[in-house]
Formats: C-alpha cells, sequence, structure tokens
C-alpha cells in the first residue's frame, strides 16, 4: 500500500475514534435522582407494607418518581406511576382487612389511584 494511502487509512481511523470518543463522553449521563426516587419509593412501600411507614412517604417518593420519568420522557411514565398506585391502593385494603389500617386509609388510596390514571391520560 503506498505511504500516502496508509496515511489516509490513519486519519480515517484517527477521526472515526474522536467521533466515537466524542460521542461517548456526550452521552446521556444515568438520572441519579430517578434512581434514588425509585429506590426510596420501595423502600417505603415495603416499610408500608410492614406497617412502619406511613402512606403519605410512598405516594411522596412515587411522586417524585413519576415527576422524574415524565421530565426524563419516559414512555411508561404515566403507567409506572397508575401501578404503583394501584399496588398502594391493594396493601390499603389489605390492611384494612387484617384491622391494620383505617377506611379512610383505603379510601385515600383509592382516590391517589383515580388521580394518577387522570394525571396519566393528560399526559
Amino acid at each position: 500500500m503506498p505511504p500516502r494511502a496508509c496515511e489516509e487509512k490513519r486519519m480515517k481511523l484517527a477521526l472515526s475514534l474522536l467521533l466515537l470518543t466524542g460521542l461517548i463522553a456526550h452521552a446521556e449521563p444515568p438520572n441519579e435522582r430517578l434512581d434514588i426516587a425509585l429506590k426510596a419509593y420501595r423502600l417505603a412501600a415495603t416499610g408500608y407494607r410492614e406497617g412502619n411507614v406511613p402512606q403519605e412517604l410512598v405516594v411522596t417518593w412515587s411522586l417524585r418518581a413519576w415527576e422524574l420519568q415524565k421530565a426524563s420522557g419516559a414512555p411508561n411514565a404515566g403507567a409506572d406511576y397508575v401501578f404503583r398506585m394501584k399496588d398502594l391502593e391493594n396493601v390499603a385494603t389489605a390492611r384494612v382487612k387484617d384491622g391494620r389500617a383505617t377506611a379512610l386509609e383505603q379510601l385515600n388510596a383509592q382516590y391517589l389511584r383515580l388521580e394518577a390514571e387522570l394525571a396519566a391520560k393528560k399526559k
């Protein structure tokens, strides 16, 4: 291969590597706040299920996760939010049946689930 062809090939390779490196360096960073919100939601939901965490804390972290998912453009943000609120309603219903919660707590969870469904539709 002539020296000029080798030089051109090396330049193309170097340019390709620079472009690739630039793309990797500018890739979207992980959403640390969303990761934290989802972890906190899971901990709060488990704590609520066990009777150690108030329902409001579960709702707070679920809302934070939903807002961050929406802001990041996650296509399943609304469905995830509704799923979390349905789970909360189911847990509240079970807790009422077990005598560990009041009917008001279950009604609150039911209302929150309905709000989540409406919010997800508005998207």
